[in-house]
């Protein structure tokens, strides 16, 4: 990814292009919607500019979290108050840090997935757009998935431009998922649910989320259940590969459920297995990803998303590593606001028309340009 010229944007210091991207993320967590303003110019050359999430409210957290369940209709509708939310709050989020924004990129948030056959995330790109007053890219998933690809993970583009100093990039969000360089390629895939199923589990505890890992750490692990979800089949299909929450509710609820039944365990001892199940799953695919390169020397891990805030469980996760394995922690901004920063530059390198999904790590039959543009209406005011 050679530097260009941006198109659309301001001018910047020495007279470059700069283009302002509004990098938006609704993770599988549904614990807000994340904002990261990046000015880019070119794919290599950025800054953040502003951050901020906005959280939801606990009545439409619950909505987001059963939309899968719901008639077609009532995700329409749900999909376009989310758009409108995302819209006006992305708005208000400029005007107060008295920012503009060239274009939007949104990621959406997830509702089905299952490759080859389909991805859908809701947050209506026109209506975005409309009450934003601003550009809209969305939806950057479907052209890869209709190349024959697993529309996911999407982020390992920006970890190889943006974040190249790093052997390994793990972000444990909803889902963690990794990438890596081998042999000039980058190799990405998901690893596991990760804060998806233990912030279910801590809301049958009662807690939105286990905050630090404490709930885990003070409890008793069960081997018979830690061992059915380690021999789940996912963990033995080569690379590349995704999941989506159909995998919880297909694979994991139903073997959580079965060992509560049986064996009368507590919600608080299957967060614990849980947890280290996540722990052993993670450690477990960054020891063969840093056996792949055959080297001797030390290899840092870029540790991002919501799960690196568990204690506990990075704990474990070191526990379980080789010693050539470093886990880097960095700073909060970028810990937590990773995902929207990649999304600017997807949306950044759409607007370039330039690919922004590779074949690489989505097993897809070409790199594409993913991601579908709205542009702001032009409203009257006479």
């Amino acid at each position: 990814f050679e530097a260009f010229v941006c198109s659309v944007g301001g001018e910047g210091t020495g007279g470059a292009m700069v283009t302002r991207i509004l990098g938006i993320m609704s993770g599988t967590s549904c614990d807000g919607v994340d904002f990261a303003l990046v000015a880019f110019k070119t794919a290599r050359e950025y800054s953040v500019i502003c951050t901020q999430t906005i959280p939801y409210t606990d009545s439409f957290r619950k909505r987001l979290r059963f939309a899968h369940e719901l008639p077609g209709v009532d995700l329409v509708v749900l999909s376009w108050e989310l758009g409108e939310l995302i819209g006006k709050s992305a708005s208000a989020f400029l005007r107060e840090k008295g920012e503009e924004a060239h274009y939007i990129a949104s990621h959406g948030h997830t509702v089905f997935h299952s490759p080859p056959h389909y991805t859908h995330q809701i947050g209506c790109g026109a209506a975005i757009a409309r009450h934003a007053g601003i550009d809209t890219i969305c939806d950057f998933r479907s052209t890869n998935v209709a190349c024959g690809g697993q529309g996911a993970p999407l982020v390992p583009l920006g970890d190889a431009l943006l974040y190249s100093s790093y052997d390994v990039c793990l972000n444990i969000g909803g889902i963690a998922n990794a990438s890596t360089s081998l042999g000039g390629e980058r190799v990405a895939f998901d690893v596991c649910p990760a804060c998806m199923v233990l912030n279910h589990v801590a809301e049958q505890i009662g807690v939105a989320y286990d905050k630090d890992g404490k709930i885990a750490r003070d409890n008793h692990i069960h081997a018979g259940l830690l061992d059915e979800l380690e021999a789940l089949a996912y963990y033995g299909l080569p690379a590349p590969k995704t999941l989506g929450k159909e995998f919880f509710l297909s694979s994991v609820e139903p073997t959580i459920s079965h060992y509560r039944r049986q064996h009368a365990l507590t919600w608080q001892e299957i967060l614990a297995t849980l947890t280290e199940h996540v722990a052993r799953r993670i450690a477990a695919d960054l020891n063969q990803l840093t056996r792949n390169h055959n080297g001797e020397r030390r290899f840092s891990v870029l540790c991002t998303g919501g799960g690196v805030q568990n204690t506990h469980l990075m704990d474990r996760i070191a526990e379980h590593l080789d010693p050539a394995v470093g886990l880097v922690v960095p700073s909060r901004e970028t810990v937590e606001f990773k995902e929207a920063i990649v999304f600017a530059l997807l949306g950044y390198l759409r607007t370039q028309e330039r690919p922004n999904v590779l074949t690489t790590y989505t097993g897809a039959l070409q790199n594409v340009s993913g991601g579908a543009l709205y542009l702001a209406p032009v409203l009257s005011t006479g």
